[in-house]
């Protein structure tokens, strides 16, 4: 008698589990193929050098010149320019920016943006960019040993750039005062001598 109480706990506790499995299975499926929400996976597809979002942004980086390093300018230390095609609604996307990063012949690694000069926003229309380093960040320099450096400490007269990218764009939205920011894979880089 004591046999069949011990064999009911366990086909209820086999039918839970399998209750529990199935409801799990069900929700993958669910997520997975009837969801419409988008997985990272296909937020990633735009990683080429002309990146589309949302059918309202467009950018297409046609060239990339070498490096300049500035040692005595009071602001910044490093500028990347070249040309590019971009078009956005400025009412709908107040400001976008470009990051990117260049490596120097070290493997330290420099972060670079655009707009620079004191801009706040690249602006639809726009044929040329200037991603630029300045002293005025709070970005360090990264070597391949996970060492860090700020910017005044660096020999800049010793600054040699091997290769450098422009990584993604950020498009900054406002909705109820709520910052929204889309941000994309670009994935152009080029190589220095």
């Amino acid at each position: 008698m004591e046999n069949r109480k011990n064999n009911g706990g366990l086909v209820a506790l086999v039918i839970f589990l399998c209750l529990l499995v199935l409801g799990f299975g069900g929700y993958i499926v669910y997520d997975k193929a009837l969801s419409d929400k988008k997985s990272d996976a296909d937020n990633s597809e735009n990683s080429t050098t002309n990146t589309n979002i949302d059918n309202n942004i467009n950018i297409s980086i046609l060239s990339m010149n070498n490096p300049s390093i500035h040692t005595g300018g009071p602001n910044h230390v490093m500028t990347i320019s070249g040309e590019m095609e971009l078009s956005f609604d400025e009412s709908k996307y107040p400001v976008v920016n470009i990051i990117g990063f260049c490596y120097g012949s070290n493997d330290e690694k420099y972060s670079v943006f655009a707009p620079g000069s004191g801009a706040v926003s690249l602006h639809s229309g726009e044929t040329t960019y200037a991603l630029v380093e300045t002293i005025n960040t709070d970005s360090d320099v990264i070597y391949a040993d996970g060492t860090k450096k700020m910017w005044k400490d660096i020999n800049w007269n010793d600054v040699n750039i091997k290769s450098c990218e422009i990584a993604e764009l950020r498009a900054y939205s406002y909705d109820n005062n709520d910052e929204i920011v889309l941000t994309r894979k670009i994935n152009y880089k080029k190589e220095f001598n």
